[in-house]
């Protein structure tokens, strides 16, 4: 059985769990997550004003999206930077 609709007005999903949410516009629910505010799907990303409803999926990893938010992704490759230009001074120094 799955989970009843909820309104995004009354409640958000808890950070990274997939969900399944459906735009004012639609009926059609899409698969995704919540993170920073923002409905994530492997399409697009929706700021919460044109979601309507969402309901919690099973933790089937099919429900998930293919793709991480760009968010992450550049605070990783940012890490990544700053490592290999440390590792980079360290050995310039011996």
């Amino acid at each position: 059985m799955q989970d009843p609709w909820i309104c995004c007005s009354s409640f958000l999903p808890a950070t990274g769990a997939p969900i399944e949410f459906r735009l004012e516009e639609r009926e059609q629910p899409i698969h995704g997550t919540f993170a920073d505010g923002i409905f994530h799907s492997r399409w697009a990303d929706y700021c919460r004003s044109s979601v309507g409803s969402w309901r919690s999926l099973d933790s089937d990893l099919s429900a998930w999206p293919m793709r991480t938010p760009t968010s992450k992704q550049g605070s990783f490759s940012r890490i990544v930077t700053r490592v290999k230009s440390i590792l980079s001074g360290a050995a310039a120094t011996n």
